[in-house]
């Protein structure tokens, strides 16, 4: 679960940008009890779910793409060669800030224990990282480092820490370097990130998660049914089918590495399709509706897309992970995006606490019945170009407030100017 992160000079993002998920203290606040979930070992309480609301181009989605490279990186930057560059992306209005380096600062929970986790990145190096626990009354630094110097290890970190520095790359990170080499805690924050902390781009519509998942469990199928009903999508049922490609001799090219070849066979060994049912019209001859069925594929491309993510949010339900998704309501309905919404700040829907982070353009979701004003953030552009961010806790409101019509009416900004416009 996230508590709060944090980034500086990443693409519009310039001067730094904290997403806090800790609930405000602010006079006027609404105490929406089933929004937060109790860290009683921390004494903490979370937001479930946060929106984030901004003009094209403003950089809302920027800030979910910080979201992105920071997994990424956490979880493939053992594969960089000596000397490769990092895929460092700064501020580029400003010529000083290709001179600077990008942050990323995340704190979260694993379990039951509390990290906060930094690095710093230019071109060619990670310029600082640390790791910090709160596992015990006063925060515990487990190692940091400073490009140049020696890495700091805290005395309870147990494995061969000079073959780890000795082997460590200028462009890897010490935890994705550690985790791989089966140093404890680091596995357990690797393997959090490479499994419960999921990034959904705004055009996300593979279904190949939920058709495996369906394959080879029938309860969870029928879960996955039961998502689609709910939506109304008019199905009843879908049946998936497995198919297996044939990668024998002379499917591929000749000149193609032999190391390739595997990777594509690995991935695309195996292929599932689906066709659902639909109850007809008509009535049968034992007067019982008819079912007709016909590929996935046929269907719209709302009902494709909730079925992609139909089986990934149920599993980030049961496990209690983290998702980040961008532009939530792409292709979908907004009761749907409603809907979503409050299965996760539903207690009951969602008792392991699982986490929703979106951007939307959806303004029917600014709604005081559904959010807090603190799980409520906005994004704009400032005269320089670099992306502004806050919460709705910085605007004087009265608890009644119609916040979607305030919100188009200017009162809150980050929304567009449209000028005049005319064709000659």
């Amino acid at each position: 679960m996230i508590i709060s992160f944090e980034v500086q000079n990443f693409r519009s993002i310039y001067n730094p940008i904290r997403l806090d998920m800790l609930p405000s203290k602010m006079k006027g606040t609404q105490e929406t009890e089933g929004n937060l979930l109790d860290i009683s070992e921390h004494k903490l309480k979370v937001l479930k779910s946060a929106v984030i609301f901004g003009a094209n181009a403003s950089g809302k989605s920027n800030i979910l793409k910080a979201f992105e490279f920071f997994r990424m990186f956490v979880l493939n930057s053992i594969d960089l060669k000596l000397n490769q560059k990092i895929p460092f992306n700064p501020f580029r209005l400003f010529r000083v800030a290709e001179n600077e380096p990008s942050v990323f600062t995340l704190e979260f929970l694993v379990d039951a224990n509390r990290y906060e986790y930094s690095f710093s990145i230019d071109e060619t190096k990670v310029c600082e990282e640390y790791l910090v626990s709160y596992s015990s009354r006063k925060p515990s630094e487990v190692f940091s480092r400073k490009h140049g110097e020696p890495i700091k290890f805290n005395a309870n970190f147990k494995g061969e820490k000079k073959s780890l520095e000795s082997q460590l790359l200028d462009n890897q990170l010490l935890l994705t370097k550690g985790a791989n080499n089966k140093f404890e805690p680091l596995m357990q924050i690797y393997e959090y990130f490479q499994k419960k902390f999921n990034v959904f781009t705004s055009d996300f519509s593979d279904h190949s998660y939920s058709l495996k998942k369906a394959y080879e469990d029938d309860t969870f199928r029928k879960e996955i049914v039961n998502f689609l009903k709910v939506a109304d999508t008019g199905i009843e049922d879908f049946f998936v089918k497995k198919e297996e490609i044939d990668f024998s001799a002379g499917k591929f090219a000749d000149a193609l590495p032999d190391e390739l070849k595997s990777i594509i066979i690995q991935r695309n060994s195996n292929s599932y399709n689906a066709n659902v049912s639909h109850i007809s019209c008509e009535i049968a001859g034992d007067n019982n509706p008819k079912d007709i069925l016909w590929p996935i594929d046929e269907e719209s491309q709302g009902t494709q897309k909730l079925l992609a993510i139909a089986g990934p949010i149920i599993d980030i339900l049961k496990k209690g992970s983290v998702l980040i998704f961008d532009e939530i309501n792409n292709s979908l309905h907004p009761l749907i995006s409603r809907f979503l919404v409050e299965t996760f700040n539903n207690p009951e829907k969602n008792p392991r606490g699982a986490q929703l982070i979106f951007t939307t353009h959806d303004v029917t979701l600014l709604d005081s019945e559904l959010f807090r004003r603190d799980q409520i953030w906005l994004v704009e552009k400032n005269n320089c170009g670099f992306t502004d961010f806050q919460s709705l806790c910085g605007f004087e409101i009265r608890k009644d407030a119609p916040l979607e019509k305030w919100y188009l009416a200017g009162r809150f900004g980050a929304l567009p100017i449209i000028s005049n416009f005319k064709i000659n």
